[in-house]
């Protein structure tokens, strides 16, 4: 609290953050000495967005779309000149580099691993391009509960062998040294990717970094 009141200025993690402190009498005991304000998490778009992408931004909306997309208005007019089909068809060639990627990392860490080689193999038909992917690609960390998605396995894989619409699920993350929770959340992931109901489905790309964020 000391230190708090001898900031200038404190921001909160995003809007609803901001607005819940106002709410909390302590808070906004602070708040009353130091302006609280909030700081949204944004991505850079000329490193996060797909060459596919940017393509077709520069084609329908302006080869300087990254100064258009400040302006709402004529963003969302140059969006809308986007045929569906091309649209589609972009995203349809990136969940194929997806799935390609995933198989050769899946395969050159069981190689590493030196896993069975029924397993080594399957890491050349996992995954498919036309179903719904999921990714979870963040740090690890108690309270964002990446356990959740194991808590009702029974359901789970109903939902990822569904003959007309099954899911496929792509972690990868970290967790901190010191973090023992997390680190068992991991555990579990990485033990449910070896069950042969989800093997073709589920993969935990492993050495988190910027490539395998891109």
């Amino acid at each position: 609290l000391v230190a708090l009141r001898a900031c200038r200025a404190q921001n909160a993690i995003l809007a609803r953050a901001e607005r819940l402190s106002h709410d909390d009498p302590k808070d906004a005991l602070i708040a009353a000495e130091v302006p609280i304000s909030s700081v949204t998490n944004g991505v850079h778009a000329p490193t996060w967005t797909a060459p596919l992408i940017q393509a077709l931004y520069e084609k329908y909306i302006d080869i300087n779309w990254t100064e258009v997309v400040r302006d709402r208005q004529q963003w969302e007019q140059g969006i809308a000149r986007i045929s569906d089909e091309e649209l589609w068809l972009a995203h349809s060639l990136l969940k194929e580099r997806l799935v390609t990627f995933i198989r050769q990392r899946a395969f050159q860490s069981r190689v590493n691993r030196a896993e069975t080689q029924d397993y080594i193999d399957a890491s050349q038909e996992m995954f498919d391009p036309n179903v719904l992917t999921i990714g979870f690609a963040r740090r690890v960390a108690g309270y964002k509960r990446w356990n959740l998605l194991l808590k009702d396995q029974a359901r789970l894989m109903k939902l990822i062998n569904n003959a007309d619409r099954p899911v496929q699920f792509v972690f990868a993350g970290k967790a901190h040294p010191q973090d023992s929770e997390s680190k068992v959340v991991l555990q579990q992931v990485a033990l449910w990717k070896y069950d042969p109901q989800v093997r073709n489905r589920a993969v935990f790309l492993e050495d988190y970094d910027h490539e395998i964020a891109r």
